[in-house]
């Protein structure tokens, strides 16, 4: 699938710059000290290009300069779809349904760069259809990479101008100046190896538009056509409850939490038993915690691995250990941190990884 186009209009879309769009980018740059004139620079843009969109001299912006934008400020830093959950979340908020359709620029942001975990479900469904058609995954990648419908439908200057495997919607207004999408399109550059790595569970998570490209050619290659398989292919994907984050934060809203994915069901009530319990205890000895928060959002921040493994180990077995004992446990775990302290070497802190 090159493209889902469900409508007339195929222009290059642009995206209206929000106040809230404005605020984002400069928080994201204030954040990683990035100078205005630095961003606008790597941008190959004039040197006062940042300080003019982020005063709101500028209005709109082509989607592919919302990407270049966010891929700077998002460059090395894997837990860039945790700001882009918490971007949203704010934003919910304090802003009604429609204010949130307004935000073309969320909208392209949930369906690029969030990953979503891919059920066995899906995998089954992949792997059914691949014999029906008595095809292999490497040839579905072959026929999701010509892009069949992208040169049909688009002048080359057009598909040049296309990054490779980016999402660029459509928008219409609606008469309340709300957006939606009318259509989207693709220039798919897959690895060879993607769908056979998403079947043996090497990649375990992927972005909306991309599993729901290859499920589109999938239903394509049975012979339905292109609205229906469009159609078909976003209904099969939200019957999986693989959700964008916009899609998931409506359900919530609205109080649909049952339709959310299993995994999303248990996360919430687990977290609504623990703030539940964070509470009592603040209730009973007031500003106890606030200290104890505060340095677990530091180690979350810059140690989430190691930070985790600690959560992670059942203390269980002290439970009936004398208070004593727990102290001298606790000076013990001081004496072990002050002593690997000193075997320093550079680590990637946007890579979670559990021991």
């Amino acid at each position: 699938m090159s493209k889902f186009i469900l409508g007339s209009e195929k222009n290059m879309a642009e995206v209206n710059v929000t106040p809230i769009l404005r605020d984002t980018i400069k928080n994201y740059r204030k954040e990683l000290k990035i100078r205005g004139d630095e961003l606008s620079k790597k941008l190959r843009k004039n040197t006062s290009f940042i300080s003019q969109l982020e005063t709101g001299k500028i209005e709109t912006i082509s989607t592919s300069l919302l990407y270049k934008i966010f891929d700077e400020l998002f460059k090395n830093d894997s837990n860039k779809e945790q700001k882009i959950n918490d971007t949203f979340k704010q934003m919910q908020l304090s802003l009604s349904d429609k204010e949130l359709e307004r935000q073309e620029w969320m909208t392209i942001m949930d369906l690029q760069y969030r990953k979503i975990p891919i059920t066995d479900s899906i995998i089954q469904f992949i792997q059914n259809n691949l014999q029906e058609l008595n095809i292999t995954s490497n040839d579905l990648i072959d026929i999701i990479n010509k892009n069949s419908d992208l040169i049909n439908d688009y002048s080359q200057e057009d598909i040049d101008g296309m990054e490779d495997n980016k999402v660029y919607p459509t928008f219409k207004k609606s008469e309340d100046d709300a957006s939606y999408i009318v259509g989207m399109h693709i220039k798919f550059n897959l690895p060879d190896t993607y769908i056979e790595d998403i079947v043996n569970k090497k990649i375990k998570r992927c972005n909306f538009v991309t599993m729901q490209g290859i499920i589109y050619n999938i239903y394509s290659l049975k012979g339905i056509a292109d609205k229906e398989a469009i159609k078909q292919a976003e209904n099969f994907l939200y019957e999986q409850k693989f959700y964008t984050i916009m899609y998931k934060q409506y359900l919530t809203r609205h109080k649909l939490v049952d339709e959310l994915a299993d995994y999303d069901i248990d996360f919430n009530k687990k977290m609504k038993k623990l703030n539940s319990m964070l509470s009592s205890i603040n209730d009973s000895q007031p500003n106890l915690l606030n200290n104890i928060l505060g340095t677990i959002i530091k180690n979350l921040d810059n140690q989430p691995g190691l930070t985790l493994s600690v959560f992670k180990r059942n203390l269980d077995p002290l439970n009936q250990i004398p208070m004593s004992e727990q102290k001298s446990f606790m000076i013990d775990f001081d004496k072990l941190i002050k002593e690997y302290s000193t075997h320093t070497e550079a680590n990637d802190k946007n890579k979670i990884e559990t021991f």
